[in-house]
Parts: structure tokens; sequence; C-alpha cells
């Protein structure tokens, strides 16, 4: 099992496993709380669900995602279809191993028929895949066009680093 720990002589993190299976989730009050692992993975899909609506809201899409149907469409080989790696949330795998919602179609909001889990890796190099090329402002201006006038430019003069002066000692008024 992933981060396995012994809950009496070690700080305990969030998802962290015990020997039955049960997950840690965080500490209120000085009370522990842990999840079973449907609990746990249910939890996990939850909150992308609700950080999907936060983003479908303030960019004002169309989202009717439940997280029913999101457990429901979660691969149950565990793998991300892009990248082909296994899945884990959170940092037992790194970030860029845990599942995130991808839209498939950009243009459209988060509908049961435009979604599925992947990877953050894999969405990353999506985004990389289908962004366009936008050439860098070197490519886009000519260089020194001078128009066929002749400038002389001064050359900048270039700023010394301020000196490192000593702080004024300040009086301690308590002691």
């Amino acid at each position: 099992m992933l981060n396995q720990v012994n809950t009496t002589t070690s700080r305990l993190k969030h998802g962290d496993t015990r020997e039955d299976g049960w997950r840690f989730l965080d500490c209120h009050k000085g009370q522990e709380r842990w999840a079973s692992p449907y609990a746990y993975e249910r939890y996990r899909v939850g909150h992308a669900v609700a950080k999907a609506r936060r983003r479908a809201e303030k960019k004002g899409r169309e989202f009717s995602l439940t997280v029913d149907y999101m457990m429901a469409i979660y691969p149950p080989s565990g793998l991300c279809w892009v990248t082909h790696e296994p899945m884990v949330w959170g940092l037992e795998g790194g970030y860029g191993s845990s599942p995130s919602i991808d839209r498939l179609d950009h243009t459209k909001g988060y509908t049961p028929d435009n979604v599925s889990w992947v990877s953050l890796r894999g969405n990353q190099l999506k985004q990389e895949i289908e962004r366009p090329y936008k050439p860098e402002k070197s490519e886009t201006k000519p260089v020194n066009e001078t128009k066929g006038k002749k400038t002389a430019k001064k050359a900048k003069s270039a700023k010394k680093p301020k000196a490192w002066k000593p702080r004024a000692k300040v009086k301690r008024l308590w002691k």
C-alpha cells in the first residue's frame, strides 16, 4: 500500500494509509478523520467536481456533472489515456499523476458527453499539442529597423547596484 504508516510513531499526512486500508483525511479539534477506500475516492472525486464547478461558474460555462457520474466513468485500470501511467491522488505519485477532469472540446462546458479523466501531466501534454503556434516577439518585428535614417543611440548607462548599508540601531522599548 502507498504511504502505509504506523499511527503511533509518525505524524499523519492527508492520504496516508493504515494497515486495514483506511485513508487519513485530517485532524479536526484533536479528532482524527479516516475514510474507507471507497469513501476516500468519493471524497477526492467530489473535490475535483467542486473545483470544476467553480471554474465553470467563473468562465460562464455550462456545468452538469455529478459525483456519481464522475465515479462511474473513472477508468477501472486507473491509467491515464494520454500518458498510459497510473493516476494516483495527491502527493503519493507526485502531483503530475493526480487525476483531473478534462474537457474534450474546450469550447464547450463541463457536460457528461464532453469530459474524461486524465492525469495532470497528460492534460498539460494535450494543451501543448492543441495550442496554436505563437511566434516569438523577435520573429514578428524586424531588429534595428531604421527606415533609411542613420541614428546614433546612446548606450544606456548601467545602473549600479545600491551599496549595502547597515540599518540604524533601533532602541528597544521593551526588555
